[in-house]
Order: C-alpha cells, then structure tokens, then sequence
C-alpha cells in the first residue's frame, strides 16, 4: 500500500523534476509563486510570471490551415492545447516529467485522495472530480504537490484524470457527435505507425481518460506528442477539409467539427498508454469555474 500522507510529505526528495504546461488563450488565475506550472500561451496576452509565450513556426501545421483560407487566429481555436505540446515536443525542456492541460483543468493531489497498489494506479470508486472557484487556481502548485507528485511518479509511468465509463464504446461514443471522416483517418493513421490491427480493438471498450489532462515521463511524453502530430498530419493529408464547418444536410451534431485534433487527441491519449503497457496512477480532475 501507499504511505500514509503524513508520510509522502516527510519523503527525502526524488532526484526528478516536473513541470506542467497549462495551454492559457486568456487571462486566468493561477500560482504566479510556483516555479513548476509554467502557463503557456500563443496569443500575446498577458498571463502573468513563469508564463511561456509560444514564438513557433506556423508553417509546421498552419499551412495545411492557409491552403483552405482559414485566418491564423481560427487555426489557433482548432488546434487549441496541442500548440504547447506541439512547442513541448521541440523543445523538449530539461525535466524528467511533463505535464499538461487546460488552464481550467489540473490534476489532484490532496491529502485526501486514496490509490491502490498494483498494476493499475487509481482512485476509489465514489472518490470523484469537483469544481472549484477560478481564484482556488491560486492554491494549485504547492510544494507539497510536487513533492507528492514526484513520488508517484517514481512508481508509474504516466498520471492522468479519473476516466470516464461510457453506455457504449469509446467508438461508438465518438460518432455519435462526430464526423466519421476523421475518426476512420484516425484508425488508418495508427496503423502507419506500426501498431497491429488488434490494438484498435481498444476503441470498442467504454472506459477512456477525457481531457487530455496528463503528466508523463519526458520519454513517453516525447513518444506520445510524437505520434500525435504524425496522426494529425496524416490526417490534413488525406481527408476532404482541413477546417470543416458544419454544413445543411450533414448528420453529425457536433457545431464546430474544426475542433477535431482535439477530440482525437482525448481518444489517443488512452490508447497510447494502453497499446504501450505503460503504468498509470488515476487521479480526479479539477475543474476551475
């Protein structure tokens, strides 16, 4: 079993280190004293201290956008939260642990969250996410987090948010809103990555990780970002809109089917640490109002 609390606190410090990279498009509340959450934004807005300004190279992506006419500003509202992994990917920061997610969606780490020890890292069932205020942001990011965070880390590969059971599977669930172009891209893509037809297979189980909210070891993250920007490039290639809007006729009830990266990226995320039998600690998910 996990040490008491009382007892994470008290740990000799493991010789890692952690950063999270929240994707900030607006002014946000956060912990300006942390020197581990470093917000990351492409807008030239102001965050705030420790904040990343993403100075990358549109033409990396964007120009799949430019050739169907689409403004940079529409581009960056589609691509969303995989502009800073993207940015993580190149530069790969000097850190042992990578974290990210939306600045409205941090990872838990209080005293009174109970794991189990075994393959599977996770939560107790009735222990669920919660709201808290946007200004409770401020709290986020203590010593005492990381310090928790870190010796969780020494025992699994990747921590993300308390999944999801769906009443169908994670295929299934996907179409239901969605435009099935992307989605059978998506599988194709997968599989130019070299993973077998037998590991789509996860697609049609009911339990998933939404939101993309995560922390790895830099080297899966580095392997993670990777073939997801290989999935999404293949798919700019070889669907039929880049940027597609919902049009009279079409079946799907999702309004902005542009927002399609990051809806494959919440699906490749669980895959990805599936087909790769990577160690993984659930915990539950913040959302700040």
């Amino acid at each position: 079993m996990w040490p008491p609390w009382d007892t994470v606190k008290k740990l000799e410090q493991p010789h890692m280190s952690i950063c999270i990279y929240p994707h900030f498009h607006k002014p946000f509340p956060y912990n300006e004293k942390s020197d581990w959450i470093k917000p990351c934004h492409v807008d030239k807005v102001d965050i705030g201290k420790n904040s990343i300004f993403i100075d990358w190279i549109y033409d990396d992506f964007y120009k799949y956008y430019e050739a169907e006419g689409v403004s940079k500003d529409d581009f960056l509202k589609a691509f969303g939260q995989q502009a800073t992994e993207y940015w993580l990917l190149k530069e790969q920061p000097e850190v042992d642990n990578i974290g990210c997610n939306t600045y409205r969606r941090m990872l838990s780490f209080k005293q009174d969250v109970p794991v189990y020890n075994g393959n599977l890292y996770k939560i107790f069932p009735y222990f669920n996410d919660f709201n808290l205020p946007a200004d409770r942001a401020l709290d986020l990011g203590t010593e005492d987090e990381r310090r928790t965070i870190l010796h969780f880390m020494s025992c699994v590969d990747v921590i993300t948010n308390k999944s999801t059971y769906l009443n169908c599977s994670v295929s299934e669930q996907y179409l239901q809103s969605q435009p099935v172009e992307y989605w059978n891209l998506f599988h194709k893509a997968i599989l130019e990555l070299n993973y077998d037809q037998e590991s789509l297979l996860w697609f049609e189980q009911n339990r998933v990780p939404f939101t993309t909210t995560y922390i790895f070891k830099k080297e899966y993250f580095l392997k993670y970002s990777s073939e997801l920007f290989q999935i999404l490039e293949y798919i700019y290639k070889n669907c039929s809109k880049v940027y597609p809007t919902k049009q009279s006729g079409d079946t799907f009830s999702e309004p902005f089917p542009w927002r399609y990266p990051g809806f494959i990226g919440e699906r490749f995320l669980g895959f990805f640490i599936h087909a790769n039998s990577l160690s993984k600690m659930e915990v539950p998910l913040i959302f700040l109002e």
